[in-house]
């Protein structure tokens, strides 16, 4: 069956999930770390990015076209989800950057890229 059909176990219909990739933004107090510093994805999968640092950041993507923005502010602690288009087909590397106007500084790891690929089902 493909991605887009539900599926049946055991005689319960099992509807498909977005696969979920999470990025984690830490610090030691000193610099900040993206981790991990290249995800792979498709079209339809979902990112979760956690700013774990207790400061704000501005995620910055140079490719309007993977999420529709350019750049998400993010507060302390919070998680961002932003998920690729169904029908996106540009598929390819994406460098992109984690910013922190407070200290003016990049995260390490910066430009962490994501990797999207055509869906193979």
């Amino acid at each position: 069956m493909g991605a887009n059909h539900p599926k049946e176990e055991e005689g319960i219909i099992m509807e498909p999930t977005t696969p979920k990739k999470t990025v984690a933004v830490v610090t030691d107090g000193e610099s900040f770390t993206v981790a991990p510093g290249q995800v792979t994805m498709y079209a339809g999968d979902t990112v979760e990015f956690h700013n774990l640092t207790g400061q704000e950041m501005t995620i910055i993507f140079p490719e309007i076209n993977i999420f529709g923005k350019n750049m998400v502010a993010t507060a302390p602690d919070e998680t961002v989800s932003l998920t690729i288009p169904e029908g996106f087909t540009k598929y390819g590397s994406y460098p992109y950057a984690v910013y922190f106007q407070s200290r003016r500084v990049f995260a390490h790891a910066s430009m962490p890229i994501i990797i999207i690929y055509p869906r193979r089902d």
